[in-house]
């Protein structure tokens, strides 16, 4: 029989979830500008707001293990739909709080909500991807949500920091992110409607054969093969060296601004237009180590962790040191010297966020279809763990010690980034094996059928 069941991946659908991305990750960006204004208009100070952050992604770790096993059993395009949909909801709700002057209590809780359902979008849309994208082209596919992430996030800053400023000067309203949350929401369930829902596991060598015969595969998640997750090395060091990396890409994503604001006097939109010319390299960055790393994935199995060993090498002999320049705003210089800690910190982060959307690829080679939104979850929660933990942490070391904020990054990426790239050396010799167990699983079980 023709093999009719493997979807093929078109322009449609990679613009489709490049704006998904967009969607899912607009709301992210919205906190960074918003610190200072929250504080403003609930009247709270930056510490109650670093655990309102904290609390937030408690939230997202909780509900992230029961979407993710949500989504390895249902229709996975109804259920983006149904999330959209609701989180457009809450947004407004969110306006409603703001307008009203509510207690920030009131203002918090809107927010957890926004983050219990957005959680809901990740594990679904990654196993869509993986069931669309065959392995060898996925680095490049990740690549572009990447973009499509890091430019929501700019965005999500463009709409709740820059925007507004322009509008209505530094009185801007709080509302306005929001709404503009709740418009895109409603126009995006509509395009969800023109996706069809792809079989499990249609783009695995291994059901090959199952594929034409024109039969399903019908293995679906049990607790035993959500456990085999926490039983198989890979997975943890996979976890661990996540976790490493969120630590600081999220103290970077959610408090740079605060730093330039607190640290230096930096007006918030004008801080925000620092981040994006500091971090915007990180766009070409994702979608061209992306590219690199399926070909060397093309060339050998194990090539492209071996990409994401030399860049993660590279990029924090740059990055770390970054901080340890003293640059102010003094002309000429301090600003001379910022300019200088831009570049270096540029840099850096074009080399270490190429490991992102390889590492996505690597957790699906290793693990079944029919766990993958699981194991996605799973792997999220390193995300939502870290900002959970060290947010807090962060913002007292920069607030009540000598580091201040550039001290305390300088500190957490000397910690982190070495000791993920050891995890990933320790993953060289296991890699391949764990491929091709997977296949080889997938194979004996369509013979056995």
């Amino acid at each position: 029989m023709e093999n009719s069941k493997k979807p093929i991946f078109t322009l449609h659908h990679l613009l489709y979830f490049i704006f998904l991305s967009v969607i899912m990750t607009t709301d992210a960006g919205f906190d960074a500008p918003l610190l200072l204004k929250m504080g403003e208009v609930f009247g709270v100070n930056q510490l109650s707001i670093a655990f309102l952050i904290s609390i937030m992604a408690i939230a997202g770790a909780v509900f992230l293990p029961l979407w993710g096993a949500i989504a390895d059993k249902v229709n996975r395009v109804r259920l983006i739909f149904l999330m959209i949909l609701s989180g457009s909801i809450v947004s407004l709700l969110t306006v409603f709080t703001i307008s009203l002057r509510t207690e920030f209590w009131l203002f918090g809780l809107m927010r957890f909500l926004a983050v219990v359902i957005n959680t809901a979008l990740g594990p679904a849309v990654f196993t869509l991807l993986v069931d669309f994208v065959p392995s060898k082209d996925r680095g490049g596919v990740m690549g572009w949500m990447g973009i499509a992430g890091t430019a929501a996030i700019g965005l999500g800053m463009t709409v709740s920091g820059i925007i507004p400023s322009l509008i209505y000067g530094s009185n801007f309203p709080l509302e306005f992110p929001y709404l503009f949350d709740f418009f895109a929401g409603l126009f995006y369930c509509g395009l969800t409607l023109t996706l069809k829902e792809p079989e499990r596991g249609a783009q695995d060598e291994g059901l090959e054969e199952l594929r034409k015969r024109g039969e399903t595969y019908d293995y679906t998640l049990t607790l035993d093969g959500t456990l085999d997750f926490f039983r198989r090395p890979i997975n943890l060091k996979l976890f661990s060296f996540y976790f490493l990396l969120i630590i600081v890409n999220s103290t970077l994503g959610k408090l740079f601004i605060l730093f330039l604001n607190v640290q230096h006097g930096v007006q918030t939109g004008l801080a925000t237009l620092m981040m994006f010319s500091i971090f915007g390299i990180q766009l070409v960055g994702q979608i061209y180590w992306g590219n690199v790393a399926d070909r060397k994935f093309r060339e050998t199995k194990d090539g492209r962790l071996k990409v994401m060993i030399k860049i993660l090498g590279i990029g924090m002999c740059f990055i770390i040191p970054a901080f340890l320049i003293p640059f102010t705003f003094n002309y000429p210089a301090g600003v001379i010297l910022f300019y200088i800690f831009a570049i270096v910190l540029a840099t850096g982060s074009f080399f270490i966020i190429g490991t992102h959307p390889n590492t996505g690829v690597i957790v699906a080679d290793v693990n079944f279809p029919e766990v993958r939104a699981t194991t996605n979850s799973i792997m999220l929660l390193a995300n939502t763990a870290a900002t959970a933990i060290f947010i807090p942490i962060f913002t007292i070391l920069a607030l009540y010690t000598p580091l201040n904020y550039s001290g305390t990054y300088f500190l957490f990426m000397l910690i982190c980034f070495p000791s993920a790239f050891l995890f990933l050396l320790s993953m060289r010799k296991s890699i391949i094996p764990n491929i091709e167990r997977i296949q080889e699983e997938l194979k004996r079980r369509v013979e056995k059928e």
